[in-house]
């Protein structure tokens, strides 16, 4: 019965997607992105697909029959995995097209914003942009992480709860049993040091039987391909304690300190171009780590970002690269939040 309500409502909302007509266009920062790579024979390329799933129509239709989450996460995910493979394959095909001839050197398609990504010669992108089922072409530029500030030094004494989650208010919550228990976490950053022992334990990828022999569902490295959580930068240890770090002596520092944790190393891995790319297949990732639509133990409950889209790399203000696929992370149920 499930399941077919499941394909009822996906047939609904791929009836109600009627496609635009009209040719997509450059990013702003295309030109500039160019001249910045002139002496570069390929560059990197996110093609956002006119067609998308309707997601608010879908939502609202999982609210009026009181979906619980793994109905909400199944029927979403079949939803964008069903618009990606009906509208990707035309552009698919000409892109293997341009790779036999050399134009292009690698490509591949997402699901979760309906995104195509492409590295390729400049002039394939002006064809590319020209299509009816484009609508817009965008750079792949690095991403920038955000320092940590230290505007009020925690005193170096505490040995029970920073003075940071007192005023945010979080030992209250735990007070009340709200501690992260049951939960799980997750981020995108340089990584976190799996060994760190105000985080080891509360690594899904040992904290979970289910995990044995497939760590990758707690550990995203398209990098390097490793299989145990690291960090290439410190950056991400430190925001993973601010989210659930708690110290074997009581120091606690993280915000839902009972609750596990998985997570992506995808920024500023080793001063890569491609940070924006890896960012998008990892909230793909994000949006079911073990890629199967009907389990919803491994899909985190929140995804914390502390990182951007910095001006001097090019990017114009409110830059769209992100919005569809963000869109389909939090539809199929993990909360995105940016510092």
């Amino acid at each position: 019965m499930q399941k077919k309500l499941v394909f009822l409502l996906i047939g609904l909302v791929i009836l109600a997607a009627v496609p635009g007509a009209f040719a997509g266009q450059l990013s702003p920062a295309w030109q500039n992105y160019l001249a910045s790579h002139s002496q570069d024979r390929t560059v990197g390329g996110i093609l956002t697909m006119s067609d998308q799933v309707d997601l608010r129509a879908l939502q609202d239709h999982l609210y009026a029959i009181h979906a619980d989450r793994q109905l909400w996460h199944q029927t979403v995910m079949l939803a964008l995995q069903e618009k990606a493979t009906t509208t990707q394959a035309d552009i698919l095909s000409e892109l293997a097209d341009l790779e036999s001839q050399g134009r292009v050197s690698s490509y591949h398609g997402l699901w979760v914003g309906n995104v195509v990504i492409v590295t390729a010669t400049p002039d394939v992108f002006n064809l590319l942009a020209s299509r009816g089922d484009v609508e817009r072409v965008s750079p792949d530029y690095p991403i920038q992480s955000i320092a940590p500030v230290n505007e009020h030094p925690s005193d170096p004494t505490i040995a029970s709860v920073e003075n940071g989650l007192k005023a945010i208010g979080a030992d209250s919550c735990w007070a009340v049993g709200i501690t992260g228990e049951g939960r799980l976490v997750s981020h995108l950053d340089t990584g976190v040091d799996g060994t760190h022992p105000a985080l080891a334990d509360r690594w899904r990828g040992v904290a979970d039987p289910r995990y044995a022999s497939n760590p990758e569902w707690a550990w995203y490295d398209p990098v390097t391909d490793t299989d145990f959580p690291f960090d290439s930068a410190q950056h991400g240890t430190h925001t993973m304690g601010t989210m659930c770090g708690r110290g074997p002596a009581g120091d606690t520092v993280g915000v839902a300190p009972d609750a596990q944790w998985i997570s992506a190393g995808v920024i500023d891995r080793v001063s890569i171009q491609q940070t924006v790319t890896d960012a998008l297949t990892a909230f793909q990732w994000i949006a079911d780590p073990d890629g199967n639509p009907s389990t919803v133990w491994d899909v985190p409950d929140v995804n914390s970002d502390s990182w951007g889209l910095m001006d001097s790399f090019g990017y114009p203000p409110c830059d769209e690269t992100f919005w569809t696929v963000l869109d389909g992370c939090e539809a199929v149920g993990v909360v995105v939040n940016f510092a």
